[in-house]
């Protein structure tokens, strides 16, 4: 018995050049045609094309940064795990399955562990925030690999109880995308100045 193929894990999001559609599962990205030729009601294009959005999911007005002192000498054993752990996850799974297969175990995980979670204090983000910024240099570089850093520190605050979502975000004249941290409305890893600049396609 023959089965049927995946549902594509598209995503979309309309911008001043048009409508932008991720692919999740081949990592590429496509767009439909220009602002003048772009359908006029957005919404109905991607559910009859079955994409989807972030509309409400993410909120981009009231962005601020963790402020995270610098760090201490003092190794916290837990995080340096948790976070070996994630680095590990992520290389493997990326490896084997891909990226976009990895972000839809991502999604797995956090609703699994979200009945699990408890509140977490301003304090102990800070501590893990600041101890990932510390080891991080001595396993991989996050330079121009934001969305690899971002899956890393997504799984590792997520281990650690923290609600934190995946943003993946674009712009064009030149297109770019880039990827970043939120816990609500901060920024665990990013700069408002940024990531305002970027129209958010992917939330997880």
């Amino acid at each position: 018995m023959l089965r049927k193929p995946p549902v594509p894990d598209r995503y979309g999001c309309q911008t001043d050049d048009g409508i932008i559609v991720l692919d999740i599962s081949s990592g590429k990205y496509y767009a439909v045609g220009g602002a003048a030729e772009t359908p006029l009601n957005g919404r109905d294009f991607f559910r009859d094309h079955g994409i989807k959005t972030v509309d409400g999911l993410v909120d981009n007005a009231g962005l601020v940064a963790l402020e995270v002192p610098p760090a201490s000498h003092s190794i916290n054993l837990t995080h340096l795990l948790v976070l070996l752990s994630a680095i590990l996850r992520v290389v493997i799974g990326r490896a084997l399955f891909g990226t976009g297969a990895l972000i839809r175990a991502t999604r797995r995980l956090k609703d699994r562990l979200a009945r699990f979670r408890a509140a977490q204090s301003d304090s102990a983000l800070i501590s893990a925030v600041r101890a990932f910024r510390q080891f991080r240099p001595w396993v991989y570089t996050a330079q121009d690999r934001c969305l690899f850093d971002a899956l890393i520190l997504n799984h590792y605050l997520l281990r650690l109880g923290f609600d934190a979502a995946i943003v993946i975000g674009i712009r064009t004249r030149p297109f770019e995308a880039h990827a970043w941290i939120q816990i609500g409305t901060l920024l665990v890893d990013d700069l408002p100045e940024k990531v305002k600049t970027f129209t958010p396609i992917v939330v997880v």
